[in-house]
């Protein structure tokens, strides 16, 4: 897989000049009064970074300092992420100032309207755009209960929020905004939450409780999936998806691509941080007929190589119907298409492959999402570290699934 390379600090210091350079008089006038507090505060925070790069502590252990060199250079990433977008603008998304640059270079503007946002506040003053997507994504019974509103407490454990909304100027009456992407993620367990798994969420972990992002979208989506790994930090991230979700787990497949660590490209410990297709869940969602699901996570200390995180030369295409087999004739390795099969009518089905997801996942695999197809492991033929670190967390999870599913049967019975 082409994958993009995480930076060095030194290249992110140099970028940083050419930016200022670039911030003449008629581009600092074109931001807002807000967008120019945030530039200077995230200029600070930069050089902050930059001289704890440059001149870091003394440590003991080795393996500290990589993970602290990491979160760093994250963090640095992040924040010139944004600044980049206030003064020059992503292809998929820009600031007032991003229009003079471009107008000024003589490019034609794209998507001029688009900003992101980062705070609690864009769910609860944007509620019914909200919901308004959810119902055209997932159906008009999408959504059953206002899960965006949470109790006041201490900031540090609120739920983020982030999202591109529309703006043509800042006067702008918000019913008139659109909105074209936005996410939710929990910070801390909620005691009101929907679903177990969320009430219980594990300790030093994130969930990703809802992402949402308009047709032709995946420069937004990609990007929010970035934010939501830099506010993770060190921390591990689920999240739950229908084995037939094509989409997110195409998503999936491309989530960290700008995070993974180049210090372990060579050498015993080389390997890629990815999410992986962790264990089926029974009736995750109590009021779904398809409560199903999977569930998902990204451990940044769980480090695939591309030996095994990759297609081979002598992997095959497996069809959902032989899935069965081959788990019976012991295949190490599965490979399934990630898309629909078509069954006889020529109809496209997904009921096979989320069949077969929920198969490979109940015998001792687990999926890695390799944008047009999903690889599947056995747990017990990956090395050793990795084995336990996913068996770790499997134990960890797999406890509350449990209680869920015991929950569930006996509110049937």
């Amino acid at each position: 897989m082409n994958e993009k390379k995480t930076g060095l600090p030194l290249d992110a210091k140099t970028e940083m000049v050419d930016w200022r350079e670039q911030l003449d008089e008629t581009i600092w006038n074109g931001l807002t009064e807000a967008e120019k507090a945030e530039l200077l505060n995230l200029s600070a925070d930069v050089e902050m970074i930059e001289e704890r790069l440059a001149s870091p502590p003394y440590y003991v252990d080795q393996r500290q300092e990589d993970r602290d060199r990491t979160l760093l250079i994250c963090d640095l990433r992040l924040k010139i992420g944004r600044i980049k977008e206030l003064i020059i603008g992503y292809p998929q998304t820009g600031s007032m100032a991003s229009v003079v640059a471009r107008q000024k270079d003589g490019l034609s503007p794209r998507n001029l309207g688009y900003r992101l946002e980062h705070r609690r506040s864009f769910f609860i003053n944007h509620p019914g755009m909200i919901l308004e997507h959810e119902r055209v994504t997932f159906g008009k019974e999408a959504i059953t209960t206002d899960y965006y509103e949470y109790p006041q407490g201490d900031p540090d454990s609120q739920p983020i929020a982030l999202g591109h909304l529309s703006r043509a100027d800042d006067g702008k009456p918000d019913d008139e905004r659109m909105l074209y992407s936005y996410m939710l993620i929990d910070r801390t367990a909620n005691p009101n939450a929907e679903t177990l798994f969320q009430r219980k969420l594990p300790k030093d972990s994130l969930f990703l409780n809802g992402i949402g992002v308009r047709i032709s979208g995946e420069g937004f989506a990609i990007e929010l999936m970035d934010q939501l790994l830099a506010y993770a930090g060190a921390q591990t991230v689920y999240f739950s998806v229908k084995a037939s979700n094509f989409s997110m787990m195409k998503l999936a497949s491309r989530t960290g691509e700008a995070y993974r660590d180049p210090t372990y490209h060579e050498g015993p410990h080389a390997g890629r941080s990815r999410v992986i297709e962790l264990l089926s869940w029974d009736n995750f969602f109590r009021d779904s007929a398809e409560g199903d699901r999977v569930l998902a996570m990204h451990d940044p200390g769980i480090l695939f190589p591309d030996s095994i995180a990759s297609l081979r030369p002598d992997d095959t295409i497996s069809h959902p119907n032989d899935v069965r087999g081959l788990i019976n004739d012991g295949c190490e390795r599965i490979v399934l298409p990630n898309e629909p099969t078509v069954n006889s009518a020529n109809n496209t089905s997904m009921r096979r492959v989320e069949n077969a997801v929920h198969t490979l996942l109940k015998n001792g695999y687990v999926g890695i999402p390799l944008e047009k197809h999903r690889l599947f492991v056995r747990i017990d033929s990956l090395p050793p570290r990795i084995a336990h670190l996913i068996r770790w967390h499997y134990g960890i999870v797999d406890t509350i699934r449990q209680e869920d599913y015991a929950l569930q049967r006996a509110s049937k019975s």
